[in-house]
């Protein structure tokens, strides 16, 4: 009850200083609810759906990005956001409930603590490759809505396939498999989404056959399902800080598959799920979410321009991870400023596509939804899941991305784009410089110098961070550039 009462708190009572205390404080009871948890489905001899548990949640947290165009309840502000909470805790109520209803001998299926290690590994690959909605399309091509499409077909054939008990010779193939497929750059292209569909079958065999313990098994001691927990829970922080240390590490991706199929391959078969009506309930929501990713937004968006004009509307912002000004998450804000403002070209920096850091949302995929007549020329960092991103109400003729050179912290970059206009056709760059380094800041400049090489009707946008008076900066103006915002704070 707490937990789903702070849940409800998150998003209903919002402020600068409540919205932090709350997510932290759900934070840690979320934590301290899940050994709970754990311990009671061990003490019912449950332990071992514990994989069908974490896959439906995975199932729901992916219907739910889906249908809400790439963002996630947090991120939700308002009366959308209150019924995205309460919703959440209703759910929580409701399964807590199921579970203190039922007999040990209801769920007669005991597991192994030895699964508990391997969900450490399985949810790491879940979160940043398999049920990643922004790591699906860059890996795909494919938009949003497919996106989702791909991921929730792999977590229910992966839940269908626990139900058939997939026997043992092909689950051993299976295993080396996935391995395989989440090589980067194996999974690319038009075979992407049966490759990655492929790759979660192997991976929920996986992670399911690390439970699998004998029959008629007694509940797990306390020491031992203590000790696997722990393990788990190592695998699960230190993973992600070794995939985020270089700005996302692809290579780690066969190397978690590996540790979760290895802890279930050699195991016999799966605890089966026994009854169906679990399995269509799950299917249910998958099919509502990805029905309700084609709702268009009803919301006011500008309209389309066939050119743009000669005198333009232009905003430049960083997004910072959605947050506004009072660092609460409101994403719709933008999208509704963007509107009203009745902008001709933005262009936004700090764009999360699907970095776990950030809550794992996909904002280029809203952003597209919010603002449908708007084309969009996108520019990758250091991840292809943190971008620049360029809007225009004008098509784009031609675009493109560039990396500056390493540096301090994450590797930069500028997106340009060729937009044509009334006054002709115009050369627009966003670019987000280095915060740690101004020799690094000065090299970015250089950089973009060279590119720009002279042309004009030019106009380079960014998160520059740094003031006029910085060698970066002024080498930007010697090379012939006006520096608006030093001509409006002057």
């Amino acid at each position: 009850m707490l937990f789903a009462t702070v849940t409800v708190g998150r998003q209903v009572v919002v402020g600068h200083t409540s919205t932090l205390v709350l997510s932290w404080a759900g934070g840690a009871i979320g934590i301290w609810w899940l050994g709970v948890y754990v311990r009671e489905l061990n003490a019912r001899r449950g332990l071992g759906l514990l994989p069908t548990a974490v896959l439906g949640g995975l199932v729901l947290l992916v219907a739910g990005q889906t249908a809400l165009h790439g963002l996630d309840v947090p991120l939700l502000a308002g009366g959308a956001g209150a019924v995205a909470g309460i919703a959440q805790a209703a759910l929580l109520l409701a399964m807590v409930a199921w579970m203190r209803r039922g007999s040990a001998a209801d769920l007669a299926a005991p597991g192994s603590p030895w699964g508990l290690v391997a969900i450490g590994p399985f949810l790491i690959v879940e979160l940043v490759l398999l049920a990643n909605l922004g790591r699906v399309e860059v890996v795909s091509g494919l938009d949003a809505g497919a996106a989702g499409a791909v991921a929730l077909a792999g977590l229910v054939l992966g839940i269908a396939s626990l139900r058939w008990s997939i026997s043992w010779p092909v689950r051993a193939g299976l295993g080396p498999l996935a391995v395989a497929l989440t090589v980067p750059g194996i999974a690319a292209g038009w075979w992407a989404g049966p490759a990655l569909v492929l790759a979660e079958l192997g991976l929920v065999q996986g992670v399911a056959g690390a439970f699998v313990t004998r029959p008629g098994a007694a509940p797990a001691l306390a020491r031992r399902l203590y000790g696997a927990a722990v393990a788990g829970a190592l695998l699960l922080f230190v993973l992600p800080f070794a995939y985020y240390s270089a700005y996302g590490l692809p290579a780690l991706w066969p190397v978690a598959v590996a540790l979760t199929v290895a802890a279930g391959a050699w195991r016999s078969r799966p605890i089966a799920i026994r009854e169906y009506r679990w399995i269509l309930a799950i299917v249910g929501v998958a099919l509502s979410g990805l029905f309700a990713s084609f709702v268009p937004s009803a919301a006011m968006s500008p309209a389309a321009l066939a050119t743009a004009p000669a005198q333009l509307r232009i905003l430049s912002y960083n997004v910072f991870q959605g947050l506004d000004g009072e660092d609460l998450p409101d994403m719709q804000a933008l999208g509704d400023y963007i509107a009203e403002q009745n902008v001709d070209i933005a262009s936004l920096y700090e764009v999360n596509r699907g970095w776990n850091l950030s809550g794992g949302v996909e904002m280029v995929a809203y952003l597209r939804w919010r603002l449908p007549n708007y084309h969009v020329a996108i520019g990758d960092t250091g991840d292809a899941l943190y971008v620049n991103l360029i809007l225009s109400r004008a098509p784009i003729a031609e675009t493109g991305t560039s990396l500056y050179p390493s540096g301090a912290g994450m590797r930069r970059s500028y997106v340009w784009a060729r937009i044509p206009t009334q006054a002709g056709d115009l050369l627009y760059i966003a670019t987000h410089l280095s915060h740690l380094s101004a020799q690094d800041r000065l090299t970015e400049a250089e950089g973009l110098q060279a590119f720009w090489g002279q042309r004009p009707h030019t106009i380079v946008a960014g998160d520059f961070n740094a003031p006029p008076d910085e060698p970066a900066m002024q080498r930007l103006v010697a090379a012939g550039f006006g520096d608006v915002l030093a001509a409006f704070t002057a």
